[in-house]
């Protein structure tokens, strides 16, 4: 490893311990406690952003595409916030009861965990994946991180779907996909404000690579 990676790994390692102060400690014990090996470690500085938002925005409807160590933190946030409901879309079955045994008890109430396959579709000669499970509700933040398969295929035809059923000010947070960023900004019909937060490593982590649409009025 070079010495400019392991300086970076070094940096890593300071800003996770820094980022981790700033999650709930009693859900990364439960969590922590009942993830598999193989699982990704948490990404603190991902974790605190998005429960930030959801303190902040307070959305009464949460959807995530792709689930995980972000779904027992988000729960947590909605559940911070004394109202409000996540539901949670994975695609992987293995992954789906994963996520279920990380999830502590007193979160129970505020998230459903949905095993959702995702079939391939086209979406104006883009390939894109449809969730054979999507809620009723209408949801005011999303976050995307799921599912696997987004090189290939980008795209999200269940946002394209219900666009027009969303309400100014919802705000859909991808994670690092870059590619399915340029699937909805150039499908989207709406207007949409764009922005990106690179993190503080930059593009030297994309892992920390969030983008941001809000819909506007």
């Amino acid at each position: 490893m070079s010495l400019r990676s392991r300086l970076g790994w070094h940096l890593h390692a300071v800003f996770q311990a820094y980022y981790r102060r700033g999650v709930d400690a009693r859900v990364l014990s439960y969590a922590g406690a009942r993830t598999e090996a193989k699982a990704y470690p948490p990404q603190f500085i991902d974790l605190v952003r998005l429960t930030r938002f959801v303190s902040e925005r307070k959305p009464a409807v949460l959807w995530e595409f792709g689930s995980g160590w972000s779904t027992q933190f988000l729960a947590q946030a909605v559940a911070d916030n004394g109202a409000g409901r996540l539901y949670s879309m994975e695609a992987a079955e293995t992954w789906t009861a994963h996520t279920r045994a990380m999830l502590p008890p007193w979160l129970e109430p505020w998230v459903e965990i949905h095993y959702a396959p995702a079939d391939r579709v086209d979406r104006g000669g883009a390939c894109a994946w449809k969730y054979r499970y999507r809620p009723d509700a209408i949801p005011q933040f999303v976050y995307v991180d799921g599912p696997a398969g987004a090189k290939e295929c980008p795209g999200n035809a269940d946002l394209l779907e219900i666009e027009d059923r969303l309400a100014p000010g919802c705000l859909i947070v991808i994670d690092g996909r870059g590619s399915t960023v340029d699937f909805l900004r150039t499908k989207f019909r709406r207007p949409w404000r764009y922005w990106k937060d690179m993190g503080p490593f930059g593009r030297h982590f994309s892992q920390f690579n969030q983008s941001y649409l809000e819909l506007q009025r």
